[in-house]
């Protein structure tokens, strides 16, 4: 399966209308419509998907998870190939007519001096968060020295 480049929002609705009683024989017209959503409603689900809704528990985007795996991402991947270091995001923006959310954290001299080749953005901490996203650096694989910084940040577009 490819992995979606876009992140793409569709809205229904279903209005049925029975005659009597609820019930699948009473049914007599069912409408499916779609829904144009609106500038503010996506800019609500881009402000969702960062809000701190206990203490520090975030619904969405939460930590990045760094390791030197080669599998191949997959739209099923539910953990990093080879897992090695993590670091709590620490930054949201919401910019671009509020349709494009990016989240960022620099890792520090200190943090994650290995080698990095596969990287995740996820919910919490690593074995008990859940996987949103992943990839390989492939040939763009680089090992980090303690005298490097490193700034990561995940863009996610509503179109």
């Amino acid at each position: 399966m490819k992995i979606k480049e876009q992140f793409k929002i569709t809205d229904n609705v279903r209005i049925k209308v029975y005659e009597g009683a609820i019930k699948p024989e009473n049914l007599v017209k069912e409408i499916t419509l779609r829904n144009t959503m609106t500038t503010a409603g996506l800019k609500l689900i881009m402000d969702k998907l960062a809000e701190d809704v206990s203490g520090s528990t975030k619904e969405g985007p939460q930590h990045v998870w760094i390791g030197d795996g080669s599998t191949v991402a997959s739209a099923t991947d539910t953990d990093l190939d080879s897992y090695q270091s993590e670091k709590a995001l620490t930054n949201y923006v919401r910019a671009g007519d509020g349709l494009i959310g990016t989240w960022d954290v620099t890792f520090g001299t200190g943090d994650s001096n290995h080698e990095w080749e596969e990287i995740g953005l996820a919910s919490d901490a690593h074995g008990t968060g859940t996987l949103m996203a992943r990839q390989i650096f492939t040939s763009q694989l680089f090992t980090k020295l303690n005298t490097q910084q490193v700034v990561v940040e995940y863009e996610l577009t509503i179109v």
